[in-house]
């Protein structure tokens, strides 16, 4: 064959093999994941089986290796179990489930003080509370909200300042325990009034600047890891964006990201539009710093209100999940899998 090369037949298989992965010819397998934010509501223990069940059966079929779960967070004492009294309905699953503690318990003692400073006997019950979480088993703390926007009209506003001595408590147990937190906080850079797209829901009428105490929170303690959820989501106060996001994983070694991907919300890693490469690139910049939460929701059917509207989106986030990873580069795809949650939530 002038001016070619010869290949030995034995090879073909190899060069063919190369080609189809180089154009897409075959399907990889897909990327084992750990899903760090699933949220369980139950108001039993009954119920938190029966939950469990459909969650493991989900976390199968959608390739995970492991599931977290915990309570979104709660602003009132109403029953909704929290880790350390769900941790039994867990047990059968062995290592396909894991809980965190703290959304129904530790979240609405922090918002019920919100406006004032609690007394030595509060700081105290609340202490004991964080460390009952960390003795049962659970693998970190949350959901907590340090800012939490409503959704819709069914759904709580959040607010509570980054110095409430609630949170340097838990950061203080945190770090002591080495668990992370799982904090919700939706950012503010500047005055702001309330977007359209939020008008209706529960949402005050104006905001002012918070990321400034975020990060006095993040200085607190740096032995404490807090895992920002819900990344790349999005937001209606153009916020939350890969700029922020570089600054302050530069500045702060102990916080890390959760990445939930998927929303109609201006933004977002995978919105209406194409995907967002901006977002990719800091994933890629900061391979060691992000995991995946789904923001899942498992709800008993006794519960209503918005965590039942939740529920219904279940799916769409694990796809888009697993697209990222698709686009992400080998090693970097592999760390926000699996590997960065394994050593954050000492996962077995």
């Amino acid at each position: 064959m002038d001016g070619a090369v010869r290949l030995k037949s034995g090879l073909w298989p190899c060069v063919l093999l190369v080609w189809c992965v180089a154009t897409g010819g075959v399907q990889a397998q897909p990327l084992p994941w750990i899903d760090v934010h699933i949220h369980l509501l139950a108001t039993d223990i009954g119920g938190a089986k029966a939950l469990a069940a459909e969650v493991a059966a989900f976390a199968q079929a959608e390739g995970m290796r492991t599931a977290l779960l915990f309570p979104p967070p709660q602003m009132g004492q109403d029953s909704i179990l929290d880790g350390p009294e769900f941790s039994a309905a867990l047990v059968e699953f062995g290592p396909r489930l894991a809980f965190l503690g703290g959304g129904a318990s530790l979240n609405p003692l922090l918002q019920a003080a919100a406006e004032r400073t609690p007394t030595p006997s509060e700081l105290d019950v609340f202490r004991k509370r964080a460390e009952l979480i960390a003795q049962s088993g659970a693998r970190g703390f949350g959901e907590i909200a340090l800012h939490h926007l409503s959704m819709t009209s069914k759904h709580p506003y959040e607010l509570v300042s980054a110095d409430h001595p609630y949170l340097k408590v838990l950061m203080d147990v945190a770090a002591a325990r080495d668990l992370p937190i799982d904090l919700h906080f939706d950012p503010i850079l500047a005055q702001s009034t309330l977007p359209e797209a939020l008008r209706g829901n529960k949402n005050p009428s104006g905001f002012t600047p918070n990321v400034d105490g975020f990060e006095r929170l993040l200085a607190y303690n740096r032995g404490a890891r807090v895992i920002w959820a819900h990344a790349g989501g999005g937001d209606d106060f153009g916020a939350f964006t890969p700029h922020l996001v570089t600054r302050l994983l530069t500045e702060h070694p102990n916080l890390y990201l959760s990445v939930r991907p998927r929303s109609k919300r201006p933004g977002a890693i995978l919105g209406t539009g194409e995907r967002n490469d901006a977002w990719l690139a800091v994933i890629e910049s900061f391979p060691d710093r992000f995991v995946m939460g789904s923001d899942s929701f498992f709800v008993q059917s006794t519960r209503g209100g918005a965590a039942q509207t939740f529920a219904e989106r279940l799916g769409s986030q694990t796809q888009a999940i697993r697209r990222v990873l698709q686009l992400l580069t080998p090693e970097t795809a592999r760390k926000v899998a699996s590997e960065n949650a394994i050593r954050l939530y000492h996962l077995p």
